[in-house]
């Protein structure tokens, strides 16, 4: 029920600043409001399959209690290796030992999909937003 409520929140959080961003100039509302919609989208998704989960009870209370902290903590260990690690590094360590424990195996799928989900990150942020993210272990390897 908790995520349920906090998922709920989101929602209201998204519409919340797709409705102020409104009030913004039409030079700069683009890319927050295509941000705000896509992380609707993504609650929308998280709500409908919370919901699904408690009225099958799927899981025990103990795993899902486990998967929310697990994903808080690798969330905050993400966040303090981003520098050391650079973006590409540690979105791709993230995902994959997420994934990994979520699913309770490491497969091949997960790898990949982390590659290419950090990769595309990479790339849509450095060359296409232009935004400067950290290079870390491969600073010698990335253009810039």
């Amino acid at each position: 029920m908790f995520l349920v409520k906090t998922l709920s929140l989101e929602v209201v959080f998204v519409v919340f600043f797709l409705w102020r961003s409104l009030y913004e100039p039409v030079e700069v509302r683009a890319y927050p409001q295509a941000l705000l919609i896509l992380m609707g989208l993504c609650a929308l998704t998280s709500l409908y399959y919370a919901w699904k989960i408690r009225n099958t009870s799927q899981g025990s209370a103990d795993e899902i209690r486990f998967n929310k902290y697990f994903s808080i903590g690798s969330f905050f260990c993400y966040l303090l290796s981003f520098h050391a690690l650079g973006f590409i590094a540690a979105t791709f360590l993230f995902y994959s030992i997420w994934m990994a424990v979520i699913d309770r195996r490491l497969r091949i799928g997960h790898v990949l999909i982390a590659a290419v989900f950090a990769g595309l990150l990479y790339y849509v942020f450095h060359n296409v937003l232009g935004v400067l993210l950290p290079a870390g272990l491969l600073a010698n390897v990335l253009p810039d």
